[in-house]
């Protein structure tokens, strides 16, 4: 693996993760929920408008609340343009019911009609051509399948990978998308952020007369979570993982042959610029990772993926459970700062909430008012919802989920101590999950098979 070929050509910069087709933006209407169930239907806008509505949606529609034409969508070049048509169940943009002849709103906006919610986009091709799949490890729109298509053809030619994405983007599909296009083998994982001064040896010097657990990856594939944590013995050693194929310490010389994903944030980025200009960080190192850079959407950025997501979720915990349009236009109008994970966290304490109180839908009223929200962010979202997809404030934003002992231990119960199924219940990555047990011992016990001698590693390495 070292020494292999050059990635095909980088794919960064602006929307990450999204299509970029040629020409002028395409303005349009993108149906992603109606009735009971996800769908995803993107529909270009004629010059003269698109009317919503039983019609549209044809004689099999499974939304019972929206009229025959239910309201008009128009474009005037710089924001839609909205005309509730007499429906018997009102028209909501952002949330909030139209209650004018005619409102004007700048994209991208939520629009419910009836039990049908659609996001209305200024340029809808980016969700076409495409379909969103649903797995058991995750939920695939198209927009994110263009980051795991560039990394299943990264996997080909080269053996160093820069996976940028916000926290609980998906960075652990997007891994496992590379590993198994290249080949797959052993798959160890370090979190960076995590080793104090005695596990960062044990990880890329070893002791005692013992190998570095780095070695875990030899003929497979060696995951760096939080890049810029990396020290000075980790740059060393990776980059010698990927320059001759070996690591060689003062403990020993072993061989490692492996391929390198890192992982970091979008806001790491820069600060790696200017430590490779410190010399705090390795230029080689960094010169073998940054070419090869691709970049993880956010979850604001898939708004296809979120009602699969959702009903994904809530099958999951509550089969018997449906979920309410209002609950996915309320996910939809959120920024979602932790992504994936704190979807998946929140929906999970929705529909908890729904059962609890007798009810078998999940509405929106089951979702907490702070949820996926802002910490700066005060007030509910606009009217066109743009409040959801102020970048430029989300990227300064830090989203960590707080782990109970009572919680940690009624999913581990639930999951009858399986670590990584408990940690996606609790919506969090498994090593953190471990990191929890190690901090609150009483825990432990309650670990099933094998998870118990990883869990007592990862508490040598704290």
């Amino acid at each position: 693996m070292a020494g292999s070929g050059r990635a095909p050509e980088r794919r960064d910069g602006g929307d990450p993760g999204a299509p970029r087709p040629a020409g002028p933006p395409i303005p349009g209407v993108v149906l992603v929920w109606s009735g009971e169930r996800p769908m995803l239907k993107p529909l270009r806008l004629p010059s003269l408008g698109l009317i919503l509505g039983r019609e549209l949606l044809g004689p099999k529609t499974s939304d019972d609340r929206i009229s025959r034409q239910h309201a008009r969508v128009r474009w005037n070049g710089t924001a839609f343009s909205i005309t509730d048509l007499g429906s018997r169940n009102g028209t909501y943009v952002g949330g909030s019911l139209v209650s004018e002849s005619e409102i004007t709103v700048t994209p991208p906006c939520v629009l419910r009609t009836g039990r049908t919610v659609s996001v209305l986009v200024a340029d809808v091709r980016g969700f076409e051509g495409g379909d969103v799949v649903t797995t058991a490890d995750g939920v695939v729109g198209p927009r994110r399948a263009v980051a795991h298509e560039a990394l299943r053809k990264a996997a080909t030619g080269t053996d160093a990978v820069l996976v940028v994405g916000e926290s609980g983007a998906g960075v652990d599909a997007a891994v496992a998308v590379f590993h198994q296009a290249a080949g797959g083998g052993p798959l160890a994982e370090v979190e960076t952020g995590a080793l104090d001064g005695a596990g960062g040896v044990r990880w890329w010097i070893g002791h005692d007369g013992r190998p570095p657990q780095a070695i875990d990856a030899h003929g497979g594939t060696l995951v760096i979570h939080e890049l810029p944590a990396l020290d000075a013995d980790g740059q060393a050693a990776v980059a010698a993982i990927l320059g001759t194929g070996e690591l060689t310490s003062r403990e020993g010389k072993w061989p490692l042959d492996a391929r390198v994903v890192a992982a970091c944030g979008p806001d790491d980025v820069d600060a790696l610029r200017a430590a490779v200009a410190a010399g705090t960080f390795r230029d080689d190192l960094w010169r073998r990772l940054s070419p090869h850079r691709v970049d993880l959407p956010p979850l604001r950025a898939c708004s296809e993926e979120v009602p699969h997501w959702v009903m994904a979720r809530v099958r999951e915990l509550a089969p018997d459970v449906s979920v309410h349009s209002t609950m996915i236009e309320a996910c939809l109008l959120r920024p979602w700062p932790g992504n994936i994970d704190e979807l998946r966290h929140e929906v999970a304490a929705a529909a908890a909430l729904a059962r609890e109180g007798g009810k078998r839908t999940v509405r929106a009223e089951h979702l907490d008012a702070d949820a996926g929200m802002l910490v700066a962010l005060a007030g509910p979202p606009t009217l066109g919802g743009g409040s959801m997809f102020e970048t430029a404030r989300l990227r300064k934003s830090r989203y960590k989920l707080v782990l109970d002992v009572e919680a940690v231990k009624a999913e581990l119960a639930r999951h009858e101590g399986d670590l990584a199924r408990t940690a996606i219940g609790l919506g969090v990555h498994r090593n953190r999950l471990r990191r929890f047990i190690v901090e609150h011992p009483e825990l432990a016990p309650l670990i099933a098979g094998d998870d118990v001698g990883r869990t007592a590693v990862h508490s040598q390495d704290e």
